[in-house]
């Protein structure tokens, strides 16, 4: 009984959920917003935020 084996794939690795560095990501980087992809991606989502909620002032 102690000779059973599991040979489970695995499924992908935890790479796929780090953050991709496209255009935005670049040039929040390059304007020394952030030191790398992770915290570009706070910021412009911290932007968006920012921006959603000027509209939706100037909307009412």
């Amino acid at each position: 009984m102690s000779d059973i084996q599991f040979n489970e794939p695995e499924y992908g690795s935890r790479d796929k959920f780090a953050p991709k560095e496209g255009f935005p990501t670049k040039m929040v980087i390059k304007f020394g917003l952030a030191k790398d992809a992770k915290q570009a991606q706070v910021v412009l989502l911290v932007i968006t935020a920012v921006a959603v909620a000027i509209g939706l002032f100037f909307a009412f």
